[in-house]
């Protein structure tokens, strides 16, 4: 099997960053981790191995079949896909739903529209973490994926606004155990119970992918929306206190009308709003938020 015909089963984001993997020295195992968790939904192990084998073929040093091997196993056993349909051993698998056209034309068709937003954005990332997290929090945030740092709410705040990545909810301590039994300051062992379930489309024009954020809105409470800075919508939604059932119904619903399923993981980072991007492509750009609910 050859990577080409890999390739042509990926979107286009995903094509795009199979492109970007750095140089030794600069986070390959972490980026072929971040790869492998885009590329999950749209193939199988072999096919994973086989693109993280092309996208690390110049970074600089030679990637072992071990390593490859090992980052698809632990990607799909902690993937949003894995989690449901091996839940338990004994339980009746479920499928992850498919994109569904008639699905997004119902929801369209709802055109439904949550309580009027804020007249007044919050102007920066540091305004807006004040609104999502309590004083005191632990927050886990970073100019990319592989440097996330987490501190106090308050001593981040000086520094937030020029950050591109925030996890959702708040952490539980500075650090925690990763699957490869190392320290780490963004993971599933840190991070504290579920405050915001953010959503993210792309495969949809700006206005649509807005109305179904509004859509979705009347299971739960819509927070806010922000811009990635390329061509997708974050929304964040409120689920304190929500069952993880409750919250996997919904997600589902979310993934049948084209969201990304990988924002699930607790610990996954997301766009911060009122950050700035900056990747190899678009280079200090706001993700400015649309709106914002109290």
């Amino acid at each position: 099997m050859s990577a080409f015909h890999s390739l042509q089963k990926l979107p286009q984001d995903v094509k795009e960053l199979v492109k970007q993997c750095p140089k030794t020295g600069g986070g390959v195992h972490p980026f072929l981790f971040h790869l492998a968790h885009r590329a999950n939904p749209f193939l199988n192990a072999r096919e994973l191995e086989e693109i993280l084998r092309f996208s690390c073929q110049d970074c600089g040093r030679d990637v072992p079949a071990r390593e490859i091997v090992e980052t698809v196993k632990n990607v799909r056993q902690s993937s949003y896909h894995s989690s449901i349909e091996h839940e338990s051993a004994v339980a009746p698998k479920r499928k992850v739903p498919d994109y569904s056209e008639v699905a997004v034309k119902d929801a369209l068709c709802a055109n439904y529209r949550p309580p009027s937003p804020l007249e007044r954005l919050p102007g920066t990332a540091a305004e807006v973490c004040r609104l999502l997290y309590e004083s005191g929090s632990l927050i886990c945030t970073g100019p990319s994926l592989y440097q996330m740092t987490t501190s106090t709410l308050e001593s981040a705040l000086p520094w937030i606004d020029g950050m591109q990545f925030i996890v959702p909810s708040a952490m539980s301590k500075l650090m925690g155990l990763n699957k490869q039994g190392e320290l780490s300051q963004r993971c599933l062992d840190n991070t504290g119970p579920r405050q915001h379930l953010v959503v993210e489309f792309d495969r949809h024009d700006l206005e649509v992918q807005k109305k179904l954020l509004h859509y979705l809105s009347q299971k739960l409470p819509l927070r806010l929306i922000c811009h990635s800075g390329n061509k997708s919508l974050h929304g964040w939604f409120h689920c304190s206190e929500r069952n993880e059932s409750e919250l996997r119904s919904f997600m589902d619903r979310a993934i049948q009308l084209g969201a990304d399923p990988m924002t699930w993981p607790r610990c996954h980072a997301v766009r911060l709003p009122n950050g700035f991007r900056n990747d190899k492509k678009i280079r200090n750009t706001k993700q400015h938020i649309l709106e914002f609910y109290s």
